[in-house]
């Protein structure tokens, strides 16, 4: 019960009931730590959020994939292109954990954010899946911010045959 109101706050954006209620638990699991991790996430405590993780190694709960798309969300949202990586590239030699396509998007969203267009657009490029149409997004409002027609105009057509009802990328590319 205190996991789904852990998260249940996080999602209310009631970061404070949310900690409140995790720290009062007598035992935490991978669910507790990732709930709490999330809640953080969610509600732009991206800083805490890294400390949580941090803190839940230290309590010897090892993170599992859900995990790292709250940790990956974290990193996207707070600007920490280069930590996001690293934890893209810890969690299999970390944790043995195979990044799945969630991991992969979060990252060129990650990347992206930061203004490295290029760089997602590698990171997609070499992933193990084909770029789904939220990767070429990502890609996309990347391109937007810099200005970069060339890859913007890949980026939206690649949108385009994966989704082609979608009017979306018409109009993100028309602001290129």
């Amino acid at each position: 019960v205190a996991n789904s109101l852990v998260s249940m706050y996080g999602s209310c954006g009631s970061v404070e009931d949310a900690e409140e209620t995790f720290w009062d638990m007598r035992s935490r699991n991978v669910i507790s730590w990732t709930g709490m991790i999330t809640a953080y996430a969610q509600n732009g405590y991206n800083s805490k959020a890294l400390e949580m993780l941090h803190a839940m190694n230290l309590e010897g709960v090892s993170p599992n994939d859900i995990t790292f798309v709250s940790v990956l969300s974290a990193c996207s949202h707070g600007g920490l292109s280069k930590r996001g990586l690293g934890y893209l590239a810890s969690m299999l030699a970390d944790y043995g954990l195979a990044p799945t396509i969630d991991h992969y998007v979060c990252a060129i969203d990650v990347v992206g954010r930061s203004g490295e267009a290029g760089e997602a657009s590698t990171i997609a490029k070499a992933m193990p899946f084909e770029p789904d149409p939220v990767a070429w997004t990502s890609i996309l409002a990347a391109c937007s911010v810099q200005q970069d027609a060339s890859l913007g105009a890949v980026a939206a057509e690649k949108f385009r045959d994966l989704d082609p009802k979608n009017d979306a990328s018409y109009v993100m590319e028309s602001k290129l």
